[in-house]
């Protein structure tokens, strides 16, 4: 996998999450999402196939200094929302036995 700063990032064999459109795209079917939906997915992207917890996705989010007061609700509440948009293309976002979460293409077998 490789990672451009400037296109976006490819996860698996194509799906690719770009930071400077905030646009998810897979299978050539392009989904607009907010810059704070394009940053989860991105450092969500950057540990896949693994998962990030959500301390981690916080931090690399907002950092210390703007974390908001309900941090680990505002992850949740992004999470669920990514869900309702990817789900069309196949990209779901599953949490990992409640401590973070991680990227799931339709093609992979959950396990």
């Amino acid at each position: 996998m490789s990672c451009c700063p400037t296109c976006g990032q490819k996860v698996g064999s194509d799906l690719i999450v770009s930071l400077e459109t905030n646009c998810i795209a897979r299978g050539g079917v392009s989904v607009f999402v907010t810059p704070l939906e394009a940053e989860f997915m991105h450092v969500l992207a950057r540990r896949y196939p693994g998962c990030a917890r959500k301390s981690a996705l916080i931090a690399e989010i907002y950092g210390a200094a703007h974390e908001p007061d309900d941090a680990v609700g505002v992850i949740r509440t992004v999470a669920s929302r990514l869900r309702r948009k990817l789900r069309p293309i196949g990209v779901d976002i599953p949490n990992t036995h409640s401590t973070g979460y991680r990227i799931m293409l339709s093609d992979e077998v959950a396990a």
